[in-house]
């Protein structure tokens, strides 16, 4: 009877070390990588098997794709601050290219996205409308002016030129007026 209960407790406690601490272990070593991987300690989670259908296994199992799902929504973010980061270096250096474009589905980096698009593309409206106000000037148009709409240092910046236009237009017309 003793060797009965001996064998029996050595195979109970088998059983719920095979079945339950194990799976314990395997829950905070996950939860742990998860949370290095949060905190940026790691560049992504470990994804092990996770083989059985029992109750503990079905958990461990739906856990891991929750960590699987958060990871990927994690690296779409990094992944837009990473190219917004660049989009607006290259805006800074004067190369304005092309739009963000997050496909994700948080809507406040989705705004973010459309607000640094759409500054992009104002500026480079200005810029370029500048340009041709000075390539004109230089060729020695002095008819063109700036008719964009702005706001803040822009449009002071637009009525300066357009008023610097507008004298040496007429600073032409006097001199062409004493030459004749």
């Amino acid at each position: 009877l003793f060797c009965i209960l001996l064998i029996g407790s050595i195979l109970f406690s088998y059983l719920v070390h095979k079945n339950i601490l194990e799976k314990i272990v395997y829950f905070e070593s996950k939860f742990n990588d998860f949370l290095m991987f949060i905190k940026g300690e790691s560049i992504k989670t470990v994804s092990d098997g996770i083989a059985g259908n029992d109750e503990f296994s079905l958990m461990l199992w739906k856990l891991d794709n929750d960590i699987k799902f958060v990871e990927e929504k994690i690296n779409d973010e990094k992944s837009f601050i990473k190219n917004a980061s660049i989009k607006l270096s290259n805006i800074k250096n004067g190369k304005f290219g092309e739009s963000l474009n997050y496909q994700g589905d948080n809507p406040l980096i989705t705004e973010l996205s459309f607000v640094v698009d759409n500054f992009s593309k104002n500026l480079e409206r200005i810029v370029v409308n500048i340009n041709t106000a000075f390539l004109e000037l230089s060729s020695g148009n002095f008819k063109h002016r700036m008719k964009l709409y702005c706001q803040g240092e822009f449009l002071l910046m637009k009525n300066s030129l357009n008023t610097t236009l507008d004298k040496f237009e007429n600073l032409n017309v006097d001199q062409n007026l004493q030459i004749t």
